[in-house]
Formats: structure tokens, sequence, C-alpha cells
């Protein structure tokens, strides 16, 4: 593990806002750079860094992402881990998703087949999660189909039109900062 951290830190410093770069050590390609576009398929992890981080591509591995603003369009089969300014999940997740940002949204199109973790600004959960969800954010807005439990901590919970809780038996914990300060 210290040397791909390594490598990576080398990958930062030979980026220096030029552009971006990537190396490949084994299956895992690391990338990193103003703006980073992913368009070849990774065979395994993918960790990027930069001002822009667009996966359009499938990742065969874990996805650790962080930038200003994170696109995931296409497919990761392991796990994910992002963190931006905005972060935008169109793809789909074959296992859990760890998400952090100014602004998180899991698409129409995103699917987390494990559970999702975000914490945010203002989340919006417009996707499938198949598990469960926890979220933390100013504003957090479930739209979509989930699967599991939800546990919300709050300044506003808005449950949109497609919300649906498919759980036999499903359980919504919310709790507001303004019921908390009470």
């Amino acid at each position: 593990m210290a040397r791909t951290g390594v490598a990576f830190l080398m990958l930062l410093v030979a980026a220096n806002g030029r552009g971006s770069v990537s190396a490949e050590f084994g299956a895992d390609r690391f990338a990193a750079g103003g703006t980073v576009l992913a368009t070849q398929a990774v065979q395994g992890d993918f960790i990027a860094a930069g001002g822009t981080v667009r996966v359009a591509t499938s990742v065969k591995g874990d996805a650790v992402l962080a930038a200003g603003n994170v696109e995931l369009e296409a497919d990761v089969a392991q796990g994910l881990y992002a963190a931006g300014g905005d972060v935008r999940i169109e793809g789909s997740v074959g296992r859990n998703a760890r998400l952090a940002g100014g602004r998180v949204e899991l698409g129409p199109r995103g699917r987390i087949e494990g559970n999702i973790t975000v914490a945010g600004g203002a989340v919006a959960l417009r996707g499938s999660v198949k598990v469960y969800v926890q979220a933390a954010g100013g504003r957090v807005l479930i739209d979509g189909p989930i699967a599991g439990n939800v546990l919300v901590r709050s300044g506003h919970l808005t449950l949109g039109p497609r919300a649906r809780m498919l759980s036999s038996r499903p359980a919504l914990a919310a709790r507001s900062e303004a019921s908390a300060a009470r």
C-alpha cells in the first residue's frame, strides 16, 4: 500500500495543474490533474483526483474519486468512495457507496447494489438503493426506491413522489436539527 500511495503522490506532483497524468500498476489505474476523464475500461481499482473527475467507463474494482466535480456515468463493480464540491452518480455500484460533498446526487439512472452512506450540504437520492441509506445533510431529498432502512439526519428532509420503501418492515428514522435543538 505504501508503494501505491507514493506513486499517487508522484502523479499529483507531475500533474502540477497542467492537464492530467495517469499510470497503471498491475490492473489498478491512478490519475490526477485539472480534468481527469476515464474513457478506457479499468480492470482493477481506479484512484483519481483533480479539479474535475469524470468516469465514463467501467471499473472492475473499487473507485476512489476526489475532485471539485465528480461525475460517475458508468458502472463500478465493487465499492465507490467519492468526495467533492459536486458529486453526481448516474452509474451502478456493485457494493457500497460512501459519498461526501457540497452537493451529492444519486441520479435517476444511478443504482447502488449495497448500502449508501452520504453526507452533504444538499443530498438528492433519486436512484435506487438495494440495502440501506444513511444520510446527513442540510437538505436531503429521497425520490427513488430504497429496499432497506433509511436513517437521515437533516435540517430538511423531503420524500419525493418516487420515494418507495421496499422492505417488508421498512424503518425511516429522521431527525432534523430544529427538533434536536429543543
